[in-house]
């Protein structure tokens, strides 16, 4: 039973770190996409 808990912490810690990780690239991605728009409105003026 022991073995199952430390088993499921294992790879719960594995998932959130790969969630972690995808998190912040989709974040990154979005800040970039939010910062090329504000150039465009800002050349257009």
């Amino acid at each position: 039973m022991e073995l199952k808990v430390i088993i499921g912490l294992i790879v719960f810690l594995f998932l959130l770190k790969i969630f972690i990780k995808i998190t912040k690239k989709v974040l990154f991605f979005f800040f970039v996409i939010i910062i090329f728009m504000l150039i465009i409105n800002y050349l257009k003026l």
